[in-house]
């Protein structure tokens, strides 16, 4: 979790609710590694959990954030195996998959990512590149409604939903 203020929050209630078997990191995902901006809301907008790389009228605080790349993270903390990842990223959801794709094909894990037509706009990424990367990793792609259902992706994507990528052989 990249947000300071975030981070302070989400620690807070992992030590409330005594969970010992959570590590958190206090960075961002993407293709690349550095220091960038992060584009967080002010004090007064109601969903303080929404930042991104890319700036929006509701996001204009810019403050200073590690950027990871998913591969580095896992690679540093050791892990074994690797089942599940989820993404949410206001656009940069398809730059955190480049920057895991040598763990997506080590792990096959299930990926849950959103996407949203405007929100990838911003980081000049559009969906087809996306279903090209998960051709290549022989996923299987689908969009999950919003009471569970999964449809296979298809022509006709909706313009903002969430997406679930099943690994080959699954």
């Amino acid at each position: 979790m990249p947000n300071p203020q975030i981070y302070t929050r989400l620690t807070e209630n992992i030590c409330l609710n005594r969970m010992k078997n959570v590590q958190t990191l206090q960075c961002g995902l993407s293709n690349t590694v550095g220091e960038f901006a992060l584009y967080v809301a002010p004090d007064d907008f109601p969903n303080q959990g929404m930042s991104s790389l890319y700036p929006q009228s509701v996001l204009s605080i810019e403050v200073p954030v590690a950027i990871q790349t998913l591969d580095n993270v896992i690679q540093a903390k050791g892990c074994s195996r690797l089942d599940f990842v989820k993404i949410d990223t206001q656009g940069n959801d398809y730059k955190v998959l480049l920057g895991g794709e040598k763990s997506i094909q080590e792990y096959r894990p299930y990926l849950l990512f959103e996407y949203d037509e405007n929100e990838w706009g911003r980081s000049n990424v559009d969906f087809a590149t996306c279903e090209k990367f998960f051709d290549k990793q022989q996923y299987m792609l689908y969009v999950l409604g919003i009471t569970g259902t999964l449809t296979k992706v298809k022509y006709g994507l909706p313009k903002f939903t969430n997406i679930f990528a099943v690994p080959p052989n699954s």
